[in-house]
């Protein structure tokens, strides 16, 4: 049964509250990244906080972001037999992963999720129906707007995921 809109936000409302402090920190990243940390001045004010390096941060950030998308991976099917069929039907899969992938930009999101990876921990992306080619295709998403569930840490889909972002009046 489908859940209703209020359990959609109850859910959501939920999931940021037991993971307020790790998307706090998330958030005080994406802040110091962005150029939007305000350095204090020990002197001026009187504290003693330790400043994050912004410049450092956004360095290492990038350095590693850009390492980690300067190689794309490679989509590995082992053969399900030795017949033609099965080396065939392997290739196909290989073949329709790499199509995908050049449909939907890859390449182009790959610097952008590597970062994510390395400033958050985490890379958020989804695959939705394209349906003008009929085929699927990647999307990146925003790590602080996306709200899995709660899943084992050797599972890489969680069972359901709620995705906050805001439309225009024309959508």
């Amino acid at each position: 049964m489908p859940l209703s809109d209020n359990d959609i936000l109850d859910l959501l409302n939920e999931r940021r509250m037991a993971r307020g402090v790790v998307y706090g920190r998330m958030a005080a990243i994406a802040e110091v990244y962005g150029n939007e940390y305000v350095v204090p001045l020990h002197e001026a004010d009187g504290s003693r906080s330790d400043p994050f390096v912004a410049n450092l941060i956004a360095q290492a950030i990038d350095a590693l972001g850009q390492r980690i998308a300067s190689t794309m991976p490679t989509p590995v099917f082992p053969t399900m037999g030795d017949s033609l069929k099965a080396k065939r039907d392997s290739r196909l899969r290989a073949e329709a992963i790499t199509g995908m992938w050049a449909a939907s930009g890859f390449d182009l999101q790959m610097p952008s999720r590597s970062r994510h990876y390395v400033a958050y921990g985490v890379s958020a992306s989804m695959v939705i129906p394209d349906f003008k080619l009929g085929t699927p295709r990647w999307r990146r998403c925003d790590p602080l707007s996306t709200f899995p569930a709660e899943t084992d840490v050797d599972e890489l889909v969680p069972d359901d995921c709620i995705h906050v972002f805001s439309q225009n009046g024309a959508w």
